[in-house]
């Protein structure tokens, strides 16, 4: 399920991609792993797709949707309400918007954003924190009730 906490990533204007590298510590198994990816951005929706790795993830409006080589699998946003709070969180991180997450978040902000959750989500992340310079993410960093971390960076 980390993997789809990575769709942090989004600006949706009109057509733009985003690379991105991931650093995720397993705490059950002390261990990192390092990913890269790309997140593409459409008015209607946003893609991520990770450097080898056939899956594609796309998340829209309507529904949530992950394409592997053999199956497609559909899935609302109720059946998956976690899941679309984490891609209302990259919309707000990349067009500095928090309509769509501050619900679901305490916004702190001095010279980076802290991101507190409520409720359901609070039994899951511990804090939210990202920085941003002209636009460029910085970092990212997801801090989990279970030790687990997710560090991200834009490369582009």
């Amino acid at each position: 399920m980390y993997k789809l906490f990575l769709l942090f990533f989004a600006t949706g204007l009109f057509s733009q991609s985003i690379d991105f590298t991931q650093n995720k510590y397993l705490s059950a198994f002390d261990r990192f792993s390092i990913k890269k990816g790309t997140l593409t951005f459409k008015n209607d929706s946003i893609i991520l797709k990770y450097e080898k790795d056939s899956d594609i993830i796309i998340f829209n409006k309507e529904n949530i949707i992950i394409k592997t080589i053999k199956h497609e699998f559909v899935s609302s946003h109720e059946e998956e309400a976690k899941l679309f709070v984490f891609f209302s969180l990259v919309k707000a991180v990349f067009l500095d918007d928090f309509t769509e997450i501050k619900d679901n978040f305490t916004i702190l902000k001095k010279d980076k954003v802290v991101l507190i959750p409520k409720e359901d989500l609070a039994d899951v992340i511990q804090k939210i924190e990202y920085k941003k310079t002209n636009n460029k993410l910085e970092y990212l960093n997801i801090f989990f009730i279970n030790k687990n971390r997710i560090h991200i960076v834009q490369n582009n």
